[in-house]
């Protein structure tokens, strides 16, 4: 699945084949982080269409029914987030708060289905590439400073040694 301009949403069956559209979310916005969590498509954050700065909204898609859910949204509204999943957990990694870039870590249990706050993950910067390899989460890229421009730090976060907090 990908979501476009517009809240536009297209997929394509795994294997291959063309790319047919999906319902669109309910939110419109840019810079939207989105991953995969078992079967669903999970849209977090974002910037609003309408200019008003950073959503902390989170919606998920099930390709089973066709249909977007709201779900309860992050502590933190931004933009420009890193998203990546470790088993069933989302993990949403800095962003822009429509001020200045922020370090914030969120975890996303969808048995939960809340967000809860994990010990922040510096520098705070936007733009970024996440990933997990093993138990790790590597940060790496972004932007930093208030003009959104290039960095190149790299950090690993070890997901074992800092739990997710109320």
């Amino acid at each position: 699945e990908g979501i476009g301009p517009g809240g536009r949403v297209e997929g394509v069956e795994p294997g291959g084949g063309a790319w047919t559209g999906r319902a669109a979310t309910p939110t419109a916005r840019d810079g939207v982080g989105v991953a995969v969590v078992g079967d669903e498509l999970y849209a977090v954050g974002g910037g609003s269409r309408d200019s008003s700065g950073p959503v902390a909204t989170v919606e998920v898609f099930d390709p089973a029914s066709g249909a977007w859910t709201a779900m309860a949204p992050m502590p933190t509204a931004r933009d420009g987030l890193g998203v990546t999943v470790v088993g069933d957990q989302l993990y949403a990694v800095g962003g822009w708060n429509g001020i200045r870039p922020v370090a914030a870590l969120g975890v996303f249990g969808p048995s939960s289905s809340a967000f809860a706050a994990s010990s922040p993950m510096p520098p705070a910067r936007p733009d970024l590439g996440v990933a997990v390899v093993g138990d790790p989460l590597y940060a790496v890229g972004g932007a930093h400073g208030s003009c959104r421009g290039p960095a190149a730090p790299r950090e690993r976060f070890d997901l074992s040694t800092a739990p997710a907090t109320a």
